[in-house]
């Protein structure tokens, strides 16, 4: 499958950025990484909004967030694409 580029845009005026358009999962929920405000770490926060899903819509603030440093966001591509090879492997593309 080829690359998308992601498109990297500021959010509000202390220049914080998301990272591409929400990817949204099979059941709804939504995914983004944004920068972090951090002035102890670079860092940015991985966020999944799950209302759609988890808590069908009871909860309006039904997100989890992992406040990740670069080693720790390599850590977690590392395992996606661990993933990804696998699926393509037993499954094909897509």
């Amino acid at each position: 499958m080829a690359q998308k580029t992601i498109e990297i845009t500021c959010t509000n005026d202390r220049g914080l950025r998301d990272y591409g358009e929400p990817v949204t999962c099979l059941y709804g929920s939504t995914v983004t990484v944004r920068d972090s405000s951090s002035a102890e770490h670079v860092a940015c926060w991985l966020n999944v909004d799950d209302r759609s899903w988890y808590d069908r819509g009871t909860h309006p603030d039904s997100c989890m967030s992992a406040h990740l440093d670069v080693d720790m966001a390599r850590a977690v591509i590392t395992r996606l694409q661990a993933w990804v090879d696998t699926a393509e492997e037993e499954h094909g593309d897509g």
